[in-house]
C-alpha cells in the first residue's frame, strides 16, 4: 500500500490512496466540486490493512491433533494425548503459528487486500474563496471600463 489515507463524501464509501490527510482532503474537495452536489462535509480516514486472522489458532490445532490421534490409535491408547496443555504452552504455540502464517502470507503475497478506516476526521467543504489550494488568485479585484469592443 503506497498511501495511508482516503476520502469520503458520505462517511461510508472511501476513495483513493493518499500519502497525507491533506492530500486526501484536497482530492475530496475536487470530487465534491465535480459532483456539483450538496456535499457539505468531506471525511478523511486512515487506511488500516485488514486483520489476516493469523492468531489464536492453538486450541483448535490441539483439538484437531487429539481427534486425529484418537481416530488413528483408538480412544483408549490416545485418550490422554495433549489433554494437559497449559495456557502458557498454548500461548507459545499461538505465537509460533502466527509467525509461520504471516511469513507464509508474505511469501506468496496473499495477505488481506481489504481495509478498514480509522481516525476519520470531518472537514467542512470550503467556500469558493477558501478553496484555492495554491492556485493563482483568480478573484476580480478591480472593476472598471474596458476598451475592448
Amino acid at each position: 500500500m503506497r498511501g495511508t489515507y482516503a476520502y469520503s463524501l458520505d462517511r461510508e464509501t472511501f476513495t483513493g490512496v493518499y500519502n497525507t490527510r491533506q492530500e486526501a482532503f484536497e482530492a475530496g474537495v475536487i470530487a465534491a466540486d465535480r459532483l456539483n452536489a450538496a456535499v457539505t462535509e468531506i471525511y478523511v480516514g486512515q487506511r488500516v490493512a485488514g486483520d489476516p486472522q493469523a492468531n489464536l489458532h492453538a486450541w483448535e490445532i490441539v483439538k484437531t491433533m487429539r481427534e486425529r490421534a484418537r481416530a488413528a490409535a483408538g480412544d483408549d491408547d490416545a485418550h490422554d494425548y495433549l489433554s494437559h496443555v497449559s495456557e502458557d504452552q498454548a500461548r507459545d504455540l499461538d505465537g509460533a503459528l502466527e509467525a509461520t502464517i504471516l511469513r507464509w502470507l508474505g511469501n506468496y503475497k496473499i495477505g488481506p487486500s481489504f481495509f478498514r478506516f480509522e481516525a476519520v476526521s470531518e472537514h467542512p467543504v470550503p467556500t469558493v474563496t477558501h478553496a484555492t489550494f495554491g492556485i493563482a488568485d483568480r478573484e476580480v479585484s478591480e472593476m472598471g471600463e474596458s476598451e475592448w469592443r
